[in-house]
């Protein structure tokens, strides 16, 4: 503020000198007594940018981990603390250094950073990179995509374990659920050889969250897999009738749940070219009327 020392920065405790070095340091030995987020944090922008903790950093971090500390965090906390490293350009460096310094476990316990996982992890970027260009108006919470594969192959009662530590909103808590218990599923009927009509692509993946999907993509060994999908969102969700509700009234069809029956059904015969054009979709309409005058 001096008009004689203007510009000039005082630094009493080097924190430029580290930022040029690429090193970490905190400032006392309670830094981390004091806010044990802080380990966590430390961790994150070491990886991020490449740096490295001086040596009495990294002694006092791990005496903070080895006293327990983590566990004195709120949920919330260490919640929001892992989201950010999830968030990260490559979370998985963070993860094997918190692993590494032995953080992980009391975080997430029983999650094992072992050869399957990291192969499942680094197979996230290129397929997002994917997504990005083909689908890019289908947003992911891409933070969601690596914690569900980083307990992809735990038991339930090890990620109830999990759910000790943290708290997901329930939205993401739903969807989290639904991938573990589902996706398997979800890839089998997906990557089927077999041929598989659009309508059934189409009726199967409907309503799906798009995490559970991408996830699919991620997990599956067939191209298959990311065709139908691709096809999914680019094609199927796109597909719109050329008559409406004003038609079937006009075709003294009454107000009803039946009207979504008949639309669903329309829907589904133009996905697989069964109907091309106005006249083939009433057609096709009084062809289920007649149907049902039958029974």
């Amino acid at each position: 503020l001096n008009q004689k020392y203007f510009g000039k920065l005082i630094d009493f405790f080097g924190g430029q000198r580290d930022l040029n070095k690429g090193i970490i340091r905190v400032l006392y030995n309670l830094s981390f007594v004091e806010d044990p987020a802080r380990i966590i944090r430390a961790i994150r922008f070491e990886q991020r940018y490449n740096f490295k903790m001086d040596r009495t950093t990294e002694d006092f971090l791990k005496k903070a981990i080895d006293d327990k500390l983590l566990s004195r965090l709120r949920k919330k906390r260490i919640t929001e603390e892992l989201i950010l490293i999830l968030k990260e350009e490559n979370p998985l460096k963070s993860l094997k250094r918190m692993e590494e310094l032995g953080a992980l476990k009391y975080i997430l316990p029983d999650v094992e950073l072992n050869e399957e996982t990291v192969k499942r992890l680094n197979k996230i970027k290129d397929n997002y990179n994917f997504w990005k260009r083909n689908i890019p108006d289908e947003k992911i919470e891409l933070w969601m995509i690596y914690f569900c594969c980083l307990i992809r192959n735990l038991k339930k009662s090890q990620i109830q374990k999990i759910y000790k530590k943290i708290i997901f909103k329930q939205k993401s808590l739903d969807k989290i659920n639904y991938c573990y218990s589902n996706l398997d599923q979800i890839i089998r009927m997906i990557s089927q050889r077999n041929k598989i009509s659009p309508s059934v692509i189409y009726l199967k993946l409907k309503g799906l969250p798009n995490e559970v999907l991408f996830l699919a993509v991620v997990e599956s060994d067939t191209n298959i897999t990311k065709e139908r999908i691709y096809e999914y969102f680019k094609k199927y969700i796109k597909e719109s009738l050329y008559i409406s509700g004003k038609e079937l009234k006009e075709l003294q069809v009454k107000p009803g749940p039946i009207y979504s029956h008949i639309l669903n059904k329309l829907l589904c015969a133009q996905l697989d070219g069964e109907v091309k054009n106005k006249r083939d979709e009433i057609r096709f309409v009084k062809n289920i009327l007649e149907e049902r005058n039958k029974i």
